[in-house]
């Protein structure tokens, strides 16, 4: 089971590891899929939690005169203003929540501390429209969404789960296979904020790769990455080349997550040294 439940309207999903997963990617899913794995092992590293939030489109809103599609992503954009403004006293005045839940959930912010927002976001076609979207950030009470996503979208039906800790892969392949190349949903569009991963990501994963194909050797056949051994000769790079002559694989994506968690930790490290100057 990769959800856990967090709090009453909450709900607990099935177990995914007998879902089926897609094989054969196009390059859209591949990248959708590098884009969630890498921020959900960022923020596992980073020991921050990561949930996932749906959010639907009633029949009622649907059939409004005044609605076009583009009014969901409005719509998201307005939930993301509210989030931000958000802070645990706000919803301890709201009634929201109760003192109780201070320490239980917002132990490490402070009380006028706005909500951090950082996520993944893919846009369906399932019902009436359907923004599935994975968050970085504190929690939220399920009537906080509920209420908001009322006001903002009239519509009610909203879920929100929390992912756990080491699924990231699984979560990654479910979310790619079940929203971005199901034949039972069309995949929209997708967006991510700046801070999912990092700002400028791209341009730092091609860094990356040419640091490693100046440290490794790649086999554009096999599609890995191999370390030199004892037995490493310049014949590994022909076709025929034995097992014993190749080298030693490099899992490349392990070697990526401490690369952007390094880099990451020293722009954050570099934006507090120059805050304080």
């Amino acid at each position: 089971m990769i959800f856990l439940k967090e709090s009453s309207g909450t709900t607990v999903a099935p177990s995914l590891e007998s879902k089926s997963v897609v094989c054969d990617w196009d390059k859209k899913q591949k990248r959708a899929f590098h884009n969630i794995t890498t921020g959900l092992n960022l923020a596992d590293k980073q020991n921050i939690k990561i949930r996932f939030l749906t959010l639907t489109t009633s029949d009622i809103q649907k059939d409004n005169v005044d609605y076009v599609e583009s009014k969901l992503n409005d719509s998201i954009r307005k939930f993301k203003q509210r989030v931000l403004r958000l802070t645990v006293l706000s919803l301890l005045r709201d009634g929201y929540i109760e003192s109780s839940d201070i320490r239980r959930y917002y132990n490490d912010i402070s009380l006028n501390e706005k909500f951090p927002y950082d996520y993944y976001r893919i846009r369906t076609n399932e019902g009436n429209g359907v923004a599935h979207i994975l968050y970085k950030g504190n929690f939220l009470p399920y009537s906080w969404i509920a209420d908001n996503w009322q006001d903002i979208h009239n519509s009610w039906n909203v879920d929100i789960r929390l992912i756990k800790r080491n699924k990231q892969k699984m979560i990654s392949r479910y979310v790619v296979s079940q929203y971005l190349s199901s034949q039972e949903t069309s995949f929209v569009r997708s967006s991510q904020s700046w801070n999912w991963i990092t700002r400028g990501f791209r341009k730092v994963w091609y860094q990356f790769l040419d640091i490693m194909n100046s440290k490794y050797f790649y086999n554009p056949i096999k599609h890995r990455y191999y370390k030199k051994n004892k037995m490493f000769n310049e014949n590994q790079k022909s076709l025929d080349f034995s097992p014993t002559n190749r080298g030693i694989e490099i899992d490349i994506f392990n070697e990526w997550y401490r690369f952007i968690y390094d880099y990451v930790s020293r722009l954050k490290n570099d934006w507090i040294l120059l805050s304080v100057l």
